[in-house]
């Protein structure tokens, strides 16, 4: 069930469905933004896209960093 009512099939992974709520694209737009903004201050030479080109990976999360269960 989705709470906005509209989820994303993002793959299948041994034969499970893995769905995206779009709830969660909502919040790594704000995220993303929320770095945009940080960025073009902390850097003002930056232009607008490459401030934009910083944010994305700047927020998304790291596998890497996720510890094992």
């Amino acid at each position: 069930m989705a709470v906005f009512g509209t989820s994303w099939r993002v793959g299948r992974i041994a034969g499970i469905e893995v769905r995206i709520d779009s709830s969660w694209a909502v919040i790594a737009l704000l995220i993303t933004y929320s770095m945009y903004l940080r960025l073009s201050v902390l850097y003002p030479e930056l232009s607008g896209g490459g401030a934009v080109g910083l944010a994305i990976p700047v927020s998304t999360p790291d596998p890497a960093a996720v510890p094992a269960a």
